[in-house]
């Protein structure tokens, strides 16, 4: 009798807490919603947008019905941060309200109230991710593949012979925003298993692959093959025949659509041309630009607190730019936009609070997942994409962009606690 109910007690211990809580509608909705926003951030606006609000609206009055006390855990902290981000990006176009340059506090109050809201949500599904059964996980799942199925096929009927494919943004943007869907997607058909895991991997692939061509953008072109390999080969995809496979597509698509091929390489190689025209000072080319823009925000950045006005900021760049960069018209032209890099942008309006702040995001972000899920794929599919085209150009200004960035933190980070629990679940159960 007593070996009987030690027994007993050793399978008690072995199932993890979660297997008796019971599911909830209500979680399980708001991860729905925001698997539904952060797919559609891209293709549909209005979409995004209405599921956003729908989410954090249920999530923030389920916290307080439930009087939910938020526990501290390295995800509760990736969390924090993305609230202390919000706050850096909103107060200074506070502050220091713009009046020529009015639309670029507009635009980061924008992201900075998106920030906010994801914030909610991502505070409400952490909490609660253990009441999300795995039908609501595959549910959501579907949402994310139906997205970027929508996604793909918009593109091909937007896009068109010589020009650059734009989805309800210019084709930067587009790429950028595209290539985390992209990863998201692949994440996803990464946790199927057989035949079917490779193919719709392949698929996914194959079809990304083409609609970044179509945007004609370098910096996702160099970079995202890059990412899709660290994380093929760190979840282990790659045998014999996916590797023939692989590059019998490649293959394939080189010998199919030459010409798109032959675009995005005409583009890389011209930024070594455009480099050596800069160097000649030939500044008005799209490189130039930016490295233009880059000198001027940072040796005319007043080191402040709270950072400055978009005004004050843009009469001391354009003085700099017509002393030191030849007056350089394609960096006059783009420069009331942003200044193509997002730490530069913080630097410069946000001053040290909002620059140190950003880059303790960054860096919490990659820290805190690796110890709350125990790998650094959220690193590799979310944080590296975003500081990496944040180097080039300024994402963070985008709402579309911050949506999808937002929204993927608790998915990410639930999703990969999920996994995990259902290892050691499996292997408890084994032994």
């Amino acid at each position: 009798m007593k070996t009987e109910k030690s027994n007993s007690e050793k399978k008690q211990t072995m199932i993890p807490k979660n297997h008796y809580m019971k599911s909830s509608v209500t979680t399980t909705l708001v991860l729905w919603l925001s698997c539904i926003s952060l797919s559609s951030s891209l293709a549909a606006s209005t979409i995004c947008r209405n599921s956003l609000y729908l989410a954090a609206l249920i999530s923030l009055v389920d916290l307080f019905v439930k009087k939910t006390k938020i526990k501290l855990n390295p995800a509760i902290i990736i969390i924090i941060t993305a609230l202390l981000l919000s706050i850096s990006m909103y107060l200074p176009t506070i502050i220091y309200s713009s009046v020529k340059f009015h639309d670029i506090d507009l635009n980061y109050r924008e992201t900075s109230k998106r920030i906010f809201l994801g914030v909610i949500i991502g505070f409400y599904l952490i909490s609660h991710r253990d009441r999300i059964s795995s039908r609501g996980w595959i549910s959501s799942y579907f949402w994310i593949l139906l997205g970027f199925v929508y996604t793909v096929i918009l593109a091909l009927k937007l896009a068109t012979p010589h020009q650059r494919l734009e989805i309800n943004t210019v084709a930067t943007m587009t790429a950028y925003i595209f290539a985390v869907l992209s990863l998201s997607a692949i994440y996803i058909s990464l946790k199927l298993r057989g035949w079917i895991r490779h193919l719709s991997v392949i698929i996914i692939v194959f079809s990304s692959c083409y609609v970044l061509l179509l945007t004609q953008t370098r910096s996702v072109f160099l970079t995202y093959p890059i990412l899709l390999l660290a994380i093929l080969i760190k979840e282990k995809f790659f045998n014999k025949h996916t590797s023939i496979i692989f590059l019998m597509i490649l293959s394939f698509s080189a010998l199919v659509f030459p010409l798109k091929f032959h675009a995005i390489f005409d583009r890389v190689s011209q930024s070594i041309v455009e480099y050596k025209e800069y160097q000649n000072n030939n500044d008005s080319t799209s490189l130039g630009s930016r490295l233009s823009m880059w000198k001027a925000g940072f040796f005319t950045n007043n080191i402040s607190i709270l950072g400055e006005s978009a005004d004050h900021r843009d009469v001391l760049v354009r003085e700099y730019i017509h002393q030191y960069e030849n007056g350089n018209n394609e960096a006059l032209r783009v420069i009331k936009y942003h200044y193509h890099n997002d730490l530069l942008e913080a630097g410069t309006l946000r001053g040290v609070f909002g620059f140190i702040i950003l880059l303790t995001f960054y860096i919490v972000t990659i820290i805190a997942s690796r110890k709350f899920t125990g790998n650094y794929n959220m690193a590799i599919l979310l944080v590296a994409p975003t500081w990496i085209y944040g180097s080039t150009d300024s994402v963070l200004i985008d709402h579309r962009f911050v949506t999808i960035l937002i929204l993927l933190l608790p998915f990410y980070l639930c999703s990969e606690k999920l996994k995990n629990q259902e290892k050691t679940e499996h292997s408890n159960n084994q032994n």
